[in-house]
């Protein structure tokens, strides 16, 4: 790659997710996707009037428009593609782990109890289980009495566990 070529992608990434608004950025992200106009203008819930009014009014707009007709787009769709996908992956990640968190009795209140799984928690963990397993179709054995017997158990022990070792450090003073 060349420096311009670098430079053009680093400006287009800029473009995309600093100097515009959600709905710009929402509807260049379409169009360096492959959508057309009516196509982008539909996905992002923008009037093609709304757009032709920011063409004419805001210059670096419609020079990130016309960079799609660029000749490194192929090189532009597959990054803002790889970055959607890595911002997606990571929130889905974090909702992973603030759901498993909690499935595994991590997750107590202020008062030390256990934070249980709502309804939409539990459903969203036995379909995510399917991911880490391999076969998202595989129907999930989860029954949510035996995990919260599983979590209370292992919430004892912890707590056990934790009361012996106040009682040793306190017998070492």
């Amino acid at each position: 790659m060349t420096n311009d070529h670098n430079t053009e992608l680093m400006l287009a990434m800029e473009i995309l997710y600093e100097s515009f608004d959600f709905d710009k950025r929402n509807y260049i992200s379409y169009r360096y996707s492959g959508f057309n106009h009516e196509e982008s203008c539909q996905l992002s819930d923008i009037k093609s009037l709304q757009v032709r009014n920011w063409l004419e009014e805001d210059l670096e707009f419609a020079t990130a428009v016309n960079r799609i007709k660029g000749k490194n787009v192929i090189e532009l769709r597959k990054l803002i593609h790889d970055t959607l996908r890595d911002r997606n992956e990571r929130l889905f990640l974090e909702l992973d782990e603030q759901v498993l968190s909690k499935a595994v009795g991590l997750v107590t209140d202020e008062d030390g109890n256990l934070v249980k799984l709502n309804k939409d928690e539990f459903d969203y963990l036995k379909r995510a289980r399917g991911v880490y397993t391999g076969n998202a179709n595989q129907p999930a054995v989860i029954n949510n009495n035996n995990i919260v017997q599983l979590i209370q158990e292992r919430h004892a022990k912890r707590q056990s566990d934790t009361r012996q070792d106040e009682e040793s450090s306190t017998a070492l003073e």
